[in-house]
């Protein structure tokens, strides 16, 4: 952050001609599934409610384990943390305020100066930062994957737990942010290169076999929208230990499942969808922004509440995934979802 622009410029071409598009286009996959899966949660209806339900289910899973592998190697260097504060830190607080000043605007909320329980979307960035802390710490381990399964199973039973911070999301997932940084480069290789069309039809197969085990377990409320969003303790949940943990494993098992359904279906050649891929967070800060008032007022019509309307909700979804993506919003939003911030760094490298 310290060098000349000329000199960024350079590092992020030459950055962009190493990446993946077998990455991006996942990544561009499951962020399509965030807008959906938001949109979905603030209408009501049958593909509502079992779509959003099996969304849930695997979507944050998978996204959080390619978001390990990306970040295995992180070392908190210098370099590293002022790409942690200017890439996440910095756009956490902007539209944490944002949001703030939406509450007072549009709903006469109470003004207030709250930056550490994050609104509504904005947990993920809380917990990438502390994700991203906690590798140097995994790495010492002979069995990191058991650690971190062992600490989402059992964080639950602690009442303190929750929003704040995003303690209860940053515990519970913490087991796919692991799986993701313990996978190898060569195993990814070994992955793409056995690749044939007999294992992506696998890959349908085992998301709609994983979509099957969620619809059924939510029709026996065995499972709840709380329970797959990995938040909250026991207590909270009005759970038993045993029912909890039991429940929080089959949390696990569903996410793992879908996580490798994605990756067997992602396609390896560069597409629009590897553009959204790079371009995640400018989608993943913004189209909460766009659903706000979906969220948060009665603007909606009634219709979107039918069949029809949910499957309105679906595609406009994805619309607006693709046009966040777009070069002319990426342009102007880029300030404050990348800003340039040497002046606040000292010059070490």
């Amino acid at each position: 952050m310290t060098e000349p622009h000329s000199a960024n410029a350079a590092a992020r071409i030459g950055q962009e001609k190493q990446r993946d598009p077998f990455f991006d286009n996942a990544r561009g996959l499951l962020i399509i599934l965030v807008v959906v899966g938001h949109a979905l949660l603030e209408v009501d209806g049958l593909l509502a409610r079992y779509g959003d339900d099996i969304i849930y289910a695997f979507h944050m899973p998978a996204f959080i384990v390619i978001t390990g592998y990306l970040a295995r190697n992180f070392t908190a260097s210098d370099r590293e943390s002022r790409r942690l504060i200017t890439g996440i830190i910095v756009p956490y607080i902007v539209f944490q305020l944002i949001h703030e000043a939406l509450a007072v605007w549009v709903r006469g909320a109470t003004p207030t100066l709250e930056l550490f329980t994050p609104r509504w979307t904005l947990w993920f960035l809380l917990a990438l930062v502390a994700w991203r802390l906690l590798v140097p710490l995994f790495r010492q381990l002979r069995y990191p994957l058991v650690f971190a399964i062992a600490i989402a199973v059992l964080s639950p039973l602690s009442d303190s737990i929750g929003s704040e911070f995003s303690t209860g999301r940053i515990l519970q997932y913490l087991p796919f942010f692991i799986a993701g940084t313990v996978i190898t480069p060569d195993a990814i290789r070994t992955f793409q290169r056995n690749l044939t069309r007999w294992h992506r039809l696998a890959g349908c197969g085992l998301l709609a076999a994983t979509a099957a085990v969620t619809v059924v377990l939510v029709r026996a409320d065995y499972l709840n929208h709380s329970i797959l969003i990995s938040r909250a303790s026991y207590n909270a949940l009005d759970m038993t230990f045993l029912d909890g943990a039991t429940a929080r494993i089959v949390v696990l098992i569903l996410g793992a499942a879908g996580t490798i359904g994605i990756l067997l279906i992602t396609p390896q050649r560069p597409s629009y969808l590897d553009t959204m891929g790079q371009r995640s967070l400018y989608i993943y800060l913004l189209h909460s922004l766009v659903l706000w008032p979906l969220r948060y007022t009665n603007l909606a019509p009634a219709w979107l509440d039918t069949f029809a309307g949910n499957g309105a909700v679906v595609l406009g979804s994805v619309a607006l995934a693709a046009a966040l993506a777009s070069p002319p919003v990426v342009w102007a939003t880029r300030g404050i979802i990348e800003p340039r911030l040497s002046w606040l760094f000292t010059q070490r490298e």
